[in-house]
């Protein structure tokens, strides 16, 4: 997700001239009009700078693909018509398991997915807001010194967009993990990977039909 940060006029990303202190929003240049501060962009956009709405609320219908499951029946709620599991009638409201905290511990719902340090990168191409702490209960003090060590944790508004991109991550990583299928060579007969288009065993092109021979 391309967000340019240079963009005119500054959008309403909550910033503010590092000088003064006045509000960027809305200014037509990268000059600040109370103190004539050249503004770097590049140094005042944060990982934790909210440059977006979310695109999930939770709400949406049928359920997107977060990679989540009834809590009753274990059945995959990807594409319920409704918030009640469609097998067993469970209530599944996805507001329900939305965090509460403004931020929720990134790495404790990717174990199985990339390091925080890939993951990290993955989220600022996405424009997901987050930061880095020791605890929830530190995370303001780590945001205002700008520490970039700790724990890795996302905005709780962009909860199902998390979700949904770490769900997006784990269906890549089966795929190519998945054995792919092969091809029998119809001259000599040995079986080759499927991106082979010639046999690895005897160079015959891939589907070359046998010639009869003639007597």
């Amino acid at each position: 997700m391309q967000i340019d940060i240079n963009q005119l006029p500054i959008p309403d990303w909550g910033l503010k001239c590092p000088r003064c202190e006045y509000s960027l929003r809305g200014l037509p240049k990268h000059i600040c009009p109370e103190c004539g501060l050249t503004l770097n962009m590049a140094e005042l956009v944060k990982p934790w700078t909210r440059l977006r709405e979310p695109t999930y609320t939770g709400d949406e219908l049928p359920i997107p693909d977060f990679g989540l499951r009834c809590g009753q029946c274990n059945a995959p709620a990807a594409g319920w018509p409704t918030h009640a599991c469609p097998h067993c009638g469970h209530l599944a409201t996805m507001r329900w398991i939305q965090p509460q905290e403004p931020w929720f511990q990134a790495s404790a719902w990717a174990s199985d997915l990339p390091g925080d340090s890939a993951l990290e990168a993955v989220l600022i191409d996405e424009a997901i807001p987050h930061i880095r702490s020791i605890s929830r209960s530190g995370a303001d003090v780590l945001l205002a010194r700008g520490v970039g060590a700790g724990v890795l944790f996302v905005s709780s508004e962009f909860y199902f967009d998390y979700l949904a991109l770490m769900q997006t991550l784990r269906l890549a990583d089966q795929e190519q993990s998945a054995p792919r299928p092969e091809w029998r060579c119809e001259f000599c007969g040995e079986m080759c990977p499927e991106n082979f288009e010639l046999c690895w065993s005897c160079g015959t092109p891939r589907d070359e039909p046998l010639q009869s021979g003639t007597g």
